[in-house]
């Protein structure tokens, strides 16, 4: 869906990470360009592009993505409720951008980039998406458990029985 927050739609539902090349706001929430933000929106919220929404991020941090002569890297990992983007800019070291705690995402997860310019001009390619499921999800677990406990019960009662019924053969 197309919109003013860097091309995509407002009051959208999920995380936002920005990529803001670019300083719209002046004053008591000013900060460098360029700049990583992350927003949790459930639909609710307004993005303040004029304000380079310092009004509803969680966190953020000044990464010097623009003109650089190396690959441009960003992991972003949401594992046990705790947000981390990490960046490398400059082909040799990854740095922690940001780290939030107590993130909790709406299920139904969906990736979508889209990108939007003013007055400026920047060329930004993205190569690669990878995705990675960093565990087994717990509810599996219980479920194998379970799955042993029924199987070792119904052996155990496969057992019983051919045995009753191998005893009442020599009666």
């Amino acid at each position: 869906y197309e919109g003013p927050v860097f091309g995509y739609k407002d009051y959208f539902n999920g995380l936002g990470v920005f990529f803001d090349t670019y300083a719209n706001q002046n004053g008591a929430h000013d900060h460098g360009h360029p700049y990583i933000s992350a927003m949790i929106n459930n639909g609710s919220l307004h993005y303040d592009h004029d304000k380079d929404g310092t009004h509803t991020e969680m966190a953020g941090c000044k990464g010097n993505f623009r003109g650089s002569i190396h690959e441009s890297f960003v992991a972003i990992r949401y594992e046990n409720d705790v947000l981390t983007v990490a960046i490398n800019f400059d082909g040799k070291d990854w740095k922690e951008c940001f780290k939030v705690t107590g993130v909790i995402l709406p299920t139904g997860y969906h990736i979508g980039v889209s990108a939007a310019t003013g007055d400026l001009s920047d060329n930004h390619d993205i190569i690669s998406i990878k995705t990675f499921e960093l565990e087994t999800p717990q509810h599996l677990i219980v479920c194998a458990i379970i799955a042993v406990i029924l199987l070792v019960a119904v052996g155990m009662i496969v057992i019983q029985k051919q045995q009753e019924t191998s005893r009442k053969r020599f009666y």
